[in-house]
């Protein structure tokens, strides 16, 4: 069997921005750091070695940049979805208002 282990963290920035009962949200400046193996046996970031995602394709290999991407592209729609949950905005109920109906005599 094949021990599952760290191998890298990718850190983002959420941007949001809310107003009255709407919201928009986007994540920016993925950042992924690479692990490697102390002297202790314990996975740790790699000190000084630091990548864009967008530059991954040219510093990572293949297979690690597209399972990179499969798994920020999972998260980010699972927090996604989580947000969506958590921002239902209720309407406040709008009052009735009265038209002015043209009265013909008025005129």
């Amino acid at each position: 069997m094949i021990a599952m282990h760290e191998d890298a963290s990718v850190s983002f920035n959420l941007v949001m921005e809310l107003k009255d009962s709407r919201y928009r949200y986007w994540f920016t400046d993925f950042i992924v750091s690479p692990y490697e193996r102390d002297r202790y046996a314990n996975y740790v970031p790699v000190a000084g070695k630091n990548y864009p995602l967008e530059k991954g394709s040219t510093k990572l290999n293949e297979q690690d940049y597209k399972g990179y991407l499969t798994m920020v592209t999972a998260n980010c729609r699972d927090v996604g979805t989580m947000l969506k949950s958590y921002m239902q905005f209720k309407a406040a109920p709008q009052k009735d208002k009265k038209k002015n109906a043209v009265v013909p005599k008025e005129w």
